[in-house]
């Protein structure tokens, strides 16, 4: 793993980190949905705030 700089935020995508592996095109469509809803809320998003908006709107609409 590459050292991290100082002043640069720990961020472990790792699979480890969340248990399973994603596809390389399952993360860049993910990736693409967040950068688009970065740009309507006009903030930045990181991967996990994402997930959780996602998992919100899927219980809302059970």
């Amino acid at each position: 793993m590459p050292r991290r700089r100082p002043g640069r935020p720990r961020i472990n995508d790792s699979s480890d980190r969340y248990g399973f592996t994603m596809g390389e095109e399952l993360m860049t469509r993910f990736d693409a949905i967040r950068e688009k809803k970065e740009a309507e809320l006009g903030i930045q998003l990181s991967r996990t705030q994402m997930l959780a908006m996602l998992v919100k709107k899927e219980e809302e609409e059970q």
